[in-house]
């Protein structure tokens, strides 16, 4: 097991967001996590991050415990998170955020290109856009160069916080396309915190549902897709 989420309770000063959430995670799996809006999705990304600290239970990577460790600790482990609302650095060039991306890590400068080739490869908008300065790119292409941003480190796990909000219809398929290739292949274990839920489960081995900050229903992907509760509370009836 890569991930192991083990009954944390965490709280926003006296608020409590989850209570007793276990989540598992296998190598090379594609985990989504849907729920209404403040179900404790964002909530979960972040403390598995080292962002916020559960109050109890643990969270273990790899088989070590890293539920009291610092962001980039957590980051050089090999995990990366690609926030919600992308968070790209808006006064940098598409190549200054990517060479940002890799801080964690000691490349060469052909190591270094290497990957900001296989970043212009799953996105060839990049390279057309690689000297422009990021905060003047469309919402879509800021998406692309945040999830490349999180690749440019090599992670074996990469989480996405609703990568499709926002996002034109046509480009929403696109990032999708994007997410199941990090995964096949070039073989990064994935979760994904969706309010698209029809999306995120058609992509997904297994889902998570979470509401009001706890896990009310899990299985594989394929089963939930079927269940009519699901149906009706997150996929309007597909």
């Amino acid at each position: 097991m890569m991930l192991q989420v083990k009954d944390i309770d965490v709280y926003y000063d006296k608020v409590q967001a989850l209570f007793g959430v276990s989540i598992e995670v296998n190598q090379n799996e594609v985990i989504s996590i849907i729920g209404a809006n403040g179900a404790g999705k964002s909530t979960l990304m972040k403390t598995i991050m080292g962002l916020n600290r559960p109050k109890k239970g643990s969270i273990a990577f790899e088989g070590q415990r890293i539920d009291t460790a610092k962001a980039h600790t957590i980051v050089g482990k090999g995990i990366v998170y690609v926030p919600e609302g992308r968070e790209i650095f808006p006064e940098m060039s598409v190549i200054e955020n990517l060479e940002m991306g890799a801080f964690s890590k000691k490349y060469t400068k052909s190591q270094m290109a290497e990957k900001i080739q296989e970043a212009y490869d799953l996105f060839p908008r990049l390279y057309e856009r690689r000297n422009q300065l990021a905060g003047t790119m469309s919402g879509g292409e800021q998406q692309m160069l945040a999830i490349s941003r999180g690749l440019m480190s090599d992670p074996k796990m990469i989480m996405f916080d609703e990568p499709s909000l926002g996002l034109a219809p046509v480009l929403v398929d696109e990032m999708f396309d994007a997410i199941v290739k990090i995964n096949k292949e070039k073989k990064k274990t994935v979760v994904i915190v969706e309010q698209n839920a029809f999306m995120a489960i058609s992509i997904s081995d297994r889902c998570y549902v979470l509401r009001n900050g706890m896990v009310t229903m899990e299985g594989e992907s394929r089963e939930l897709l079927g269940n009519e509760e699901i149906n009706k509370s997150y996929l309007g009836g597909h």
